[in-house]
């Protein structure tokens, strides 16, 4: 999906020195293209291990969150959520929209 519908090159998400799916990279891109092809002026990305099991290598709760404004300006916060599945996948969601909020009150005017 991610190289499907959001264009993330195959040599950024899989082989040998990769950084992978769940990495700043992958995170930026993903933020970055939803602005592009969608014409929005802002994009937002979440990628990380919700568990069961670590992926590609990296531990249960670590997740990226990209924020990318049209202006070409991008934001990638790395960060470690605990628990389980479901709420990795709510606190992560919920951190993402804190980022937005955060962007979105420095680019509007009061």
């Amino acid at each position: 999906m991610k190289h499907r519908s959001l264009q993330v090159p195959m040599d950024v998400l899989e082989g040998e020195g990769a950084p992978g799916a769940v990495s700043e990279q992958t995170a930026r891109l993903l933020a970055q293209n939803v602005t592009r092809i969608t014409g929005a002026d802002f994009g937002i990305s979440v990628t990380g291990v919700a568990g069961p099991g670590e992926s590609e290598g990296k531990p249960v709760g670590l997740v990226y969150i990209g924020v990318a404004v049209r202006d070409g300006r991008t934001e990638v916060v790395k960060v470690q959520q605990t628990g389980n599945r479901e709420t990795i996948k709510l606190r992560s969601a919920k951190s993402a929209l804190y980022h937005l909020w955060k962007t979105l009150k420095i680019q509007l005017p009061s």
